[in-house]
């Protein structure tokens, strides 16, 4: 289990979901299952924000990259819902996910130092992390480890990738 920040962007389109259509933002615990909850445990998260357009939820982790929804949310019985893990193209930008294996789609990871890019810069805070235990930003597989798979098995083939979330002008 970890943390995620969530973000509600209101809008008409994903590539106008700046910050600066941001109306609300919350802290969540991610599940092992990918599955995000309240800090209570609830599914449900509560924000109580009137919505003009559509809305978009950015969320961010901290050693992943950011990601936006694509599509607004959808709406059944006043509860929103959307899902980042399948199809492809879920996530807003090219190449915005990483393909975890048997069609399901996630966060792309090794962004040690949260600038929402993965380069060499988070190669040196692993470097400086490695053969370390406990909560780190470097331990881009989140086993507890900061380790030599982390670097090869995630940052390697990261390398390169950056946010795609809109930020504005």
């Amino acid at each position: 289990m970890d943390w995620v920040l969530i973000e509600l962007r209101d809008t008409t389109d994903a590539s106008l979901a700046t910050g600066e259509t941001m109306i609300a933002r919350q802290a969540a615990l991610l599940l092992n299952d990918g599955s995000v909850v309240g800090l209570d445990g609830s599914f449900i998260l509560s924000f109580n924000h009137s919505i003009i357009h559509a809305l978009f939820t950015v969320i961010w982790h901290r050693n992943h990259l950011g990601i936006m929804s694509a599509n607004p949310l959808t709406e059944s019985g006043g509860i929103y819902t959307y899902d980042f893990t399948t199809p492809t193209g879920q996530a807003y930008g090219t190449d915005a996910q990483k393909d975890l294996g048997s069609g399901i789609y996630g966060m792309i990871s090794a962004d040690a130092n949260a600038d929402g890019d993965v380069n060499t810069d988070d190669k040196t805070f692993w470097g400086n992390q490695a053969g370390e235990e406990g909560y780190k930003s470097e331990d881009f597989d989140m086993d507890g480890q900061v380790s030599n798979p982390d670097k090869n098995e995630k940052w390697l083939p990261n390398e390169g990738e950056g946010s795609q979330v809109p930020e504005g002008t």
